[in-house]
């Protein structure tokens, strides 16, 4: 009997706090070569590697593997390639593969860095993985599409291989019965997964490698393999599935896709979430699938990508054809249905300016999104197009190295000090750094004063009566300097200030935090501890005295609003954010205005007029979140 071929796997998954991600990508790659090799008889797989560990450990439990295979992103690819170096350095004849999106398209100086690797796979990694492992032992792998590789020196790269036309085979590692042996070696562990209904995307969004790697084309897996596989997530309990569809809606039948989702959840209870990036061009079949789903308590809020509403910074990253006016539709839907949604946002794109930016956010708000805006920053992927060299000089990109961290994961050392890293623009030839920090700040103002709701009410109140725009006031908030006039507010810019700092000297994007004084030390974004902070100390009167004072003085004794709806503004905003809270549960009070009514009706997207009267008012904390009700008991003219 001949000796097996024992290959191993490798994907190091995210940190998710309470939940582990099974390695999807590497099961692909088992699932197929299980199904389509010639002797599938000759290939012994191991358990595969999806946690850190040390080095030692790893290298032993790979130590009787003739191939191993490593998928690499962001952030897992120093400690992969660490530990391919290590099992090199203990067994040099093992062959040691890379793929994934983290492998360059130009891999020359990659290879070069890394010597211990001896083959990168390009583009879909299934069939040529397959083609490796029926290769093995031979030297020679010329004939093999889709590889790079250094020979005598020399690099040599083959053809690269067209995309499968046909997804019929590739095997599901769901349905083959790849992760089972993890369920056995890992049963109290809480199992998250990637799913696709489809491959590709038709836009290329410069900072984005999806579309360049699929090249536009969408192709479909079967709708019978899609309900075994969501049959097989609801028996082996898993709670949460990220589509990685990126354009779910785009097809008529995504809607049965849904409605398939929300009948399985009915039956059996799972999943808990289900999250999509929803199509871009299509709003009729985005908000069919989004309400299906959302029915069904699947999701908390839809994604809307917009990114930005400038239209030099959409025409340099390549987002012309995808429709802001399909967007606000999409948006004022949603709102009138009582659906929420939330907005993503990225800050720091070519073709932005720090005027552009301010005022792209003001329209965003004034446009209906007042729910949550997401803002993120701008991180190079080796193989968007914001990578090559060509568009770097032509925008005049400057960039910083920065840790990688997963918002929400536990601050520990790296293991063994091997630290993850992503490259972040910091400055174009529209903005400067100075620019970059302003912006960030902006943005983080934005979350803390409105999304957050601590001042959405009265911010909302003073634009609807005209006195200020969105922009203005959120901007006037980013100016307040005096630590004798407004403390806490000069601290808070300070803060911020010195946060977008550290991250422009490449040391950090996150601080620090506890959400409560019993859990775990966690990465939070400046906003977010910003906010705990806010709630655990005793700064929140301070908070709003000196909110009062920038709005008041914003609002110059107009009549359109008068100070004491203002001031009722302000203090039942802060009842309703501390309601929530232990030993908030709830309050009554009387209202001289109808601020209430003029806020809901702003949410969405009516406008009321303030007017006075008596109003009793009262609010309640429960398991189905907060409950307001407002009565009218007398009106005055």
């Amino acid at each position: 009997m001949k000796k097996p071929v024992v290959v191993s796997l490798v994907q190091i998954t995210e940190d998710m706090l309470q939940f582990v991600n099974l390695p999807y990508a590497i099961g692909l790659l088992q699932a197929y070569a299980q199904t389509h090799a010639s002797d599938p008889g000759r290939y012994l797989f191991t358990l595969p590697i999806f946690e850190r560990g040390p080095l030692a450990q790893r290298v032993r439990e790979l130590s009787l593997a003739d191939i191993v295979g490593f998928s690499l992103y962001v952030w897992n690819a120093e400690y992969s390639l660490a530990l391919a170096r290590a099992l090199k350095l203990a067994k040099p004849e093992v062959l040691v593969v890379v793929g994934g999106p983290h492998v360059p398209d130009q891999p020359d100086l990659f290879l070069q860095q890394n010597p211990w690797v001896d083959l990168c796979v390009h583009g879909e990694g299934e069939e040529t993985f397959l083609q490796i492992l029926e290769n093995y032992p031979a030297l020679e792998h010329t004939q093999i599409q889709g590889l790079s590789y250094r020979f005598d020196k020399h690099l040599i790269q083959t053809e690269l291989r067209s995309r499968s036309r046909n997804l019929d085979r590739m095997v599901s590692p769901f349905l083959k019965g790849v992760f089972e042996p993890l369920f056995y070696q890992y049963p109290d562990y809480r199992w998250v997964t990637v799913w696709e209904t489809n491959r590709g995307c038709p836009f290329s969004c410069a900072f984005c490698d999806w579309g360049s790697a699929t090249k536009s084309k969408v192709l479909s897996f079967a709708l019978e393999r899609l309900q075994a596989e969501l049959e097989w997530f609801a028996r082996q309990k898993i709670e949460v599935i990220f589509c990685a569809d990126a354009n779910f809606g785009i097809f008529p039948r995504d809607l049965q896709i849904a409605e398939a989702m929300a009948e399985l959840r009915k039956k059996t209870g799972y999943p808990h979430l289900f999250y999509t990036q929803t199509a871009k061009n299509a709003p009729d079949r985005v908000f069919e699938t989004q309400s299906v789903l959302f029915e069904a308590g699947l999701h908390a809020g839809t994604t809307l990508s917009l990114q930005t509403v400038s239209e030099p910074a959409l025409s340099a990253i390549l987002r012309e054809n995808i429709s802001l006016k399909a967007y606000q539709e999409l948006q004022t839907r949603f709102h009138q249905a009582g659906m929420p949604t939330y907005t993503d946002v990225l800050v720091g794109l070519p073709g932005e300016t720090l005027a552009s930016f301010r005022e792209g956010v003001g329209r965003m708000i004034a446009s209906g999104q007042h729910r949550e805006m997401r803002f993120y920053n701008v991180f190079i992927l080796p193989n968007a197009e914001l990578a090559a060299p060509a568009y770097r000089e032509q925008h005049q990109i400057v960039s910083v190295r920065l840790p990688y961290r997963t918002p929400l994961s536990r601050v520990q050392p790296p293991v063994e000090g091997l630290q993850e890293w992503q490259e972040m623009i910091v400055a174009t030839r529209s903005f400067s750094d100075a620019d970059w920090l302003q912006m960030r700040v902006f943005a983080w103002m934005t979350q803390i004063l409105y999304f957050s709701k601590a001042l959405q009410m009265p911010i909302m109140l003073m634009h609807q009566a005209g006195l200020a725009s969105y922009q203005t006031i959120l901007q006037a908030f980013c100016e307040l300097q005096s630590f004798s006039e407004t403390p806490f507010f000069a601290s808070l810019n300070q803060f911020l200030k010195a946060q977008a700092e550290e991250i422009l000297a490449g040391k950090r994007e996150f601080c620090q935090g506890q959400e409560s004084p019993q859990g775990p030390w966690v990465w939070m974004s400046p906003d977010y501890f910003t906010l705990v902070y806010l709630l655990k100390s005793e700064k929140l009167a301070q908070f709003y005295a000196e909110s009062e004072d920038l709005l008041v003085s914003l609002a110059q004794s107009d009549p359109r609003l008068p100070r004491q709806a203002l001031k009722e503004s302000l203090e039942l905003s802060q009842a309703l954010l501390m309601t929530p809270l232990p030993g908030h549960a709830g309050f009554a009070r009387n209202l001289h205005w109808n601020i209430w009514e003029v806020y809901q009706a702003g949410l969405s997207g009516q406008q009321v007029p303030l007017r006075s009267g008596l109003w009793f008012f009262e609010a309640q904390a429960g398991t189905k979140g907060l409950q307001t009700r407002e009565t009218l008991l007398s009106t005055s003219f």
